[in-house]
C-alpha cells in the first residue's frame, strides 16, 4: 500500500500543475487580445498607436527645380550677357512653366523662390537694362508699385518670372494645394536676394535692401497670409530629431533658407535652417560623403543634378546620377523636361514616379505610402 502522505503529496502536485496551466493561459489569451487590440487601433486610425511601420518625411526622395519662377531672359538681352560674358549668358538660357504646371504636370515637391525685399513698393518697377537693347524701361506691371517681397533672379536684367510677387507665387502653390488635399509635401526652398546687378554702364541699377530680422519677420508674414500654421511643416513638427510622417504632412508645404549666411540672422519660426534640420549641398560628387552622413543623421537635404545648362548642353548624366544616388531628399534641376536645343538630358526618378524610399535611410520603405 502506498502510505497516505505519499498520495496527498501527488495530488497536491497534480492540483498544482493545473493551476499553473491554468494561468498561463490566461496570461497568454491576454497577451493576444492585447496585440490585437493594438493592432485594431493602429489600422483604424494610420496614425494612432506605434507607427514605427510609416513612412517619415526624412525617408524619401523627391525632385523639384532651381529658380522655380523663371521664364526665358529676353533674347537681345541674353545675347548681350554672352557677349560681355559667355559662360553666364550659356548659364542663363533656361527657363520654366508656370509653378502649377511643375506641380501638376512634372511632378516637383520643391520649388525655389527669390525674394527681394521693396517694403515701400516700386523699387523693381524700371527695368534698366532695358536700356541697352532699345526696350522700354518702366514694366507698367502694377504689382511692381506695390509694397511687398518681388521675385526675380536678377534686378534690371534677368526679371522675367511666371510670379512677379511672393505672394503671387505663393498663392498659385496654395490653388493647386488645396486642389489636391493628399499631396506630398511640397517644400518651397527661399533664397534673400540683396547683391546689387553689376552695373558698368552706370545705368543706376537697383540696390536692393539687405535682410535682418524684421525684413525676416516681414517675409514670415507674407508667408501666414497665404498660410495658414496647420496647412504647413514647421521646424516644431520636428520633435527631438524626429521627423513628421508623410500621413500627417500630406496636402501641407515647407519652407527652407537657402542662404546658409542669414541663419543667425533669421528669428522667424517657419524657416528651416541648418540649425533646424536643414541643409544645402549643391554639388553632390565633392559632397557626396557629407551628404550620407547629413541623411543618416536625420538631416533634410537638397542638392542639385544639374547647374549653368552644363549637363543639358553636354548630355552628361554624371552629377544627376550622383545626386540620386546621395540620398538627398530634395533633388533639384532646370530639366524635368528636356530642352530638344541641346540633348535629351532629363531628370527623373529611377523607376518614375513622384517619389521613391530615400536610398540611404529608408531602401525598402512601403512604396504604396508615396503616391501623389
Amino acid at each position: 500500500m502506498v502510505p497516505n502522505g505519499v498520495t496527498r503529496f501527488w495530488v497536491m502536485r497534480r492540483q498544482y500543475v493545473r493551476v499553473v496551466r491554468r494561468w498561463w493561459l490566461i496570461a497568454v489569451l491576454l497577451l493576444v487580445v492585447a496585440a490585437a487590440c493594438s493592432d485594431s487601433d493602429s489600422d483604424d486610425t494610420g496614425t494612432a498607436g506605434d507607427d514605427a511601420d510609416l513612412v517619415r518625411l526624412n525617408e524619401i526622395q523627391v525632385l523639384g527645380t532651381h529658380n522655380s519662377y523663371r521664364g526665358p531672359m529676353p533674347r537681345a538681352l541674353l545675347d548681350l550677357v554672352t557677349q560681355f560674358d559667355e559662360a553666364t549668358g550659356l548659364g542663363l538660357d533656361y527657363a520654366h512653366p508656370p509653378l502649377e504646371v511643375q506641380l501638376e504636370q512634372q511632378g516637383a515637391r520643391q520649388l525655389e523662390l527669390d525674394v527681394w525685399s521693396d517694403p515701400d513698393g516700386g523699387l523693381y518697377a524700371d527695368r534698366r537694362g532695358n536700356t541697352l537693347i532699345g526696350e522700354p524701361v518702366a514694366s507698367g506691371e502694377p504689382a511692381l508699385d506695390e509694397p511687398g517681397f518681388k521675385v526675380l533672379h536678377s534686378a534690371d536684367i534677368d526679371y522675367v518670372t511666371s510670379c512677379l510677387t511672393f505672394v503671387a507665387c505663393l498663392e498659385d502653390v496654395k490653388a493647386w494645394s488645396s486642389d489636391h488635399p493628399r499631396h506630398l509635401p511640397v517644400m518651397i526652398l527661399v533664397e534673400a536676394k540683396f547683391t546689387p546687378t553689376p552695373d558698368p554702364a552706370g545705368l543706376g541699377f537697383v540696390d536692393p535692401p539687405d535682410f535682418d530680422a524684421a525684413t525676416f519677420a516681414a517675409l514670415d508674414a507674407e508667408i501666414r497670409s497665404v498660410f495658414d500654421d496647420d496647412e504647413m511643416v514647421l521646424p516644431r513638427d520636428r520633435v527631438d530629431g524626429v521627423w513628421p510622417t508623410l500621413e500627417d504632412s500630406r496636402g501641407r508645404v515647407l519652407f527652407a533658407l537657402d542662404n546658409d549666411v542669414l541663419t543667425d540672422v533669421y528669428e522667424g519660426d517657419i524657416l528651416f535652417t541648418n540649425r533646424t534640420g536643414f541643409v544645402k549641398l549643391n554639388d553632390p560628387i565633392a559632397d557626396a560623403v557629407r551628404i550620407r552622413e547629413d541623411v543618416r543623421a536625420g538631416y533634410v537635404v537638397r542638392t542639385r543634378a544639374d547647374a549653368e545648362t552644363r549637363q543639358a548642353r553636354d548630355n552628361d548624366p554624371a552629377m544627376r546620377d550622383a545626386a540620386l544616388l546621395s540620398g538627398a531628399h530634395w533633388v533639384s534641376t532646370d530639366y524635368l523636361s528636356p530642352d530638344t536645343r541641346f540633348s535629351d538630358y532629363v531628370v527623373a526618378l529611377p523607376g518614375g514616379g513622384i517619389a521613391r524610399c530615400n536610398p540611404v535611410v529608408a531602401p525598402d520603405c512601403d512604396v504604396d505610402q508615396l503616391s501623389e
